[in-house]
């Protein structure tokens, strides 16, 4: 809607630079063809003519304008809305990506997804930039966060941290991302989530046992500080749940969970190891090398005398079986639709686009089976 609003926090400037890149996107004001004069602009919009300059200013900056002295202002033959850098802000609530700051598999996620958007966007022309926002402690620190956004054209949030922030971002920004880990963070209705949701996750190991034919399964589940204890129990009982429809069950004697302290919890599942196994062991958990630890200590060989998979990023252990969580395709997808709707005329369209994991076979499960390749997409 070709309006400007003067309660919002974008500048008037802002919008008017918003609505011409619109017509000039649309064609309505084709390349060579000259602008509406600033007087018309300034009755359209009743405005000063100072916003109409500063809108002009910044389609100036991006190249798609040029003044003709005494002439007029005229679009631009060379360049095109579709080969403007576009600009996009990810709004994230640590000081880095950096295993100092977060939890190994957090970091390798994390990681994932800026390599997505960094490679997808390389390739078409989008500046990326990483900021850190803490949470608003007041409406004042509230605005100034909304005055950092401007400029951009679009914002990537994660999950559901700084919902203050993410309810107003859409005053500010024209295109407005949220990250979906896992579970589903609340939406709101300006803003697109990309992500994956558990009870895929869960469908998708069901789906590999089934066509392994690992008709029993038992888990291990390591001690976590509490909400992240919360988390894995909840996942354990979706694929509980499901197991029945794909023709699988829960061993009910090999379902564990094991001491915080790595020593004690290598000597705990080497102890439950011994006395026998499932047909596959589901780690659930990120830290594989107390497994493979407890494996060696039972003195049995993963992929022969046990099966066990995990979830998560490959980097925790490249060389086991893991349900591959779609982290840098979240990365792609969140550039590839920013690209679709500010290049390529697309309306916005706020929702949700979930991404299948998929299982990613490696040495730990091939017990009793032929030889499988060193990795093996399923």
């Amino acid at each position: 809607m070709e309006t400007l609003e003067k309660n919002i926090a974008t500048p008037l400037s802002r919008q008017l630079y918003r609505i011409l890149l619109q017509r000039i996107a649309s064609g309505r004001y084709a390349a060579g063809r000259k602008l509406d004069s600033i007087r018309v602009l300034i009755q359209e919009f009743k405005v000063s003519s100072m916003v109409v300059n500063q809108a002009l200013e910044l389609l100036e900056k991006d190249r798609l304008i040029i003044r003709v002295p005494a002439k007029g202002v005229y679009v631009s033959s060379s360049e095109s809305v579709a080969t403007k850098p576009l600009q996009l802000l990810i709004a994230f609530p640590e000081l880095a990506i950096s295993p100092d700051l977060l939890p190994l598999s957090d970091w390798h996620a994390n990681s994932e997804i800026y390599r997505g958007i960094l490679g997808f966007g390389s390739r078409h022309n989008v500046n990326v930039h990483l900021e850190y926002f803490q949470e608003a402690a007041d409406e004042f620190e509230l605005n100034g966060q909304l005055r950092r956004l401007d400029g951009y054209d679009a914002v990537l949030f994660y999950g559901n941290q700084r919902q203050r922030l993410r309810a107003l971002a859409h005053t500010v920004v024209p295109y407005v991302f949220d990250v979906g880990w896992a579970e589903l963070p609340h939406r709101f209705g300006h803003e697109h989530i990309v992500g994956f949701t558990v009870a895929d996750n869960a469908e998708v190991l069901l789906r590999f046992m089934r066509q392994r034919n690992f008709r029993r399964y038992g888990s291990i589940t390591l001690y976590h500080p509490e909400e992240e204890q919360h988390f894995l129990l909840h996942r354990l009982e979706l694929i509980h749940q499901r197991a029945a429809g794909f023709g699988v069950e829960p061993d009910e004697e090999f379902q564990f969970e094991t001491a915080e302290a790595p020593a004690e919890a290598v000597r705990q599942i080497a102890d439950r190891l011994r006395r026998g196994c499932p047909d596959l062991i589901f780690f659930n958990s990120d830290e594989l090398e107390l497994m493979y630890r407890a494996a060696a200590r039972a003195g049995l060989l993963p992929g022969r005398d046990v099966n066990f998979l995990y979830m998560g990023p490959g980097p925790v252990c490249p060389q086991a079986t893991r349900v591959a969580e779609p982290y840098f395709q979240i990365g792609e997808t969140v550039v590839r639709k920013l690209v679709e709707c500010a290049r390529g005329n697309q309306p916005w369209a706020p929702g949700v686009t979930l991404l299948s994991s998929r299982v990613i076979e490696g040495g730990s499960t091939g017990a009793g089976r032929e030889e499988l390749p060193a990795a093996k997409v399923v």
